[in-house]
C-alpha cells in the first residue's frame, strides 16, 4: 500500500474507532435506536444524549410509533458503563449497561406497559416518508363520530394523528400514509384504523372508506 494510503487508513481507523471508544467507555453521547416490544406492540424509540459538561448530561427521547419527539430526558447518570435515565413526560425509564456483544446498552425500559427488555444501539431512527400536498387539518364524519386528521411535514418526514373528539379519543398514530397520484391510504399500526380514498383535483376533499377494526364507513374529509 502507498505511504498515502497508510495513513489514510490510519486516520479513517482512528476516527472509526474514536467514535466508538466516544460512544462506549468515556461517554454515551449521541444518537441511539432500539424496538420496544411489549403487548401492545413494537415501538421503535430514538435516543440523543448530549454530554453538556463533563459527567453532566442532557437528551431527549422520541418515536415515530407514538408522534412524540423531544421528550426530555431526566436523572441521566453514566457510571462503569452503566446507563439510567428517566423520562417522566412519557412515564418512562431505562436502566442497563454497555454490552460489547450488542453492541450497545441493554437493559430494562420501564413504561406504561411494564418493564421490557430493549437494547439501544448506535444510530439515528430514519425519517417516516415525506407525502406531499396533505398537510393540514381534515375533518369528517363516521355516521355520528367526527374525525380529525393532523397531517405535518417537517425533518422526520410526514407525521399523521387522528382525533375523535366527541368521545375524547385523541392523538392515534397513523403509522403508514402513502400518496400514488390521487390515491391515498393510511393506517395504523395495528391495523384497526385506516383509511383509503382519492384527493380531489382541488387538494380540499378526501372521498373513500374508513375502517375502523371490521367496520367500514364512507366518509369525506375536507381539508379546513
Amino acid at each position: 500500500m502507498h505511504r498515502f494510503g497508510i495513513a489514510a487508513a490510519a486516520v479513517l481507523f482512528a476516527a472509526v474507532s474514536g467514535t466508538a471508544y466516544s460512544q462506549t467507555a468515556r461517554s454515551p453521547a449521541g444518537d441511539w435506536m432500539g424496538d420496544l416490544v411489549i403487548p401492545a406492540g413494537t415501538y421503535e424509540i430514538g435516543l440523543r444524549i448530549e454530554e453538556a459538561s463533563p459527567g453532566v448530561f442532557k437528551g431527549s427521547i422520541g418515536s415515530h410509533d407514538t408522534g412524540r419527539w423531544g421528550t426530555p430526558l431526566e436523572a441521566i447518570t453514566f457510571d462503569a458503563g452503566a446507563l439510567t435515565f428517566t423520562a417522566p413526560a412519557a412515564n418512562a425509564s431505562f436502566k442497563g449497561a454497555w454490552d460489547p456483544q450488542a453492541p450497545g446498552f441493554t437493559g430494562t425500559y420501564t413504561s406504561a406497559g411494564g418493564p421490557a427488555p430493549m437494547t439501544f444501539k448506535a444510530g439515528v431512527v430514519p425519517p417516516l416518508p415525506t407525502v406531499p400536498g396533505l398537510d393540514g387539518r381534515w375533518e369528517g364524519d363516521l355516521q355520528g363520530i367526527g374525525v380529525v386528521l393532523r397531517i405535518s411535514s417537517g425533518p422526520r418526514g410526514t407525521a399523521t394523528l387522528a382525533d375523535y373528539p366527541s368521545i375524547n379519543r385523541n392523538n392515534v398514530v397513523i403509522r403508514t400514509l402513502t400518496r400514488d397520484g390521487q390515491k391515498v391510504a393510511l393506517a395504523s399500526a395495528n391495523g384497526q384504523v385506516a383509511f383509503t380514498g382519492t384527493l380531489s383535483a382541488d387538494g380540499t376533499t378526501l372521498a373513500g372508506t374508513w375502517t375502523q377494526q371490521t367496520f367500514e364507513i364512507p366518509v369525506t374529509l375536507t381539508k379546513k
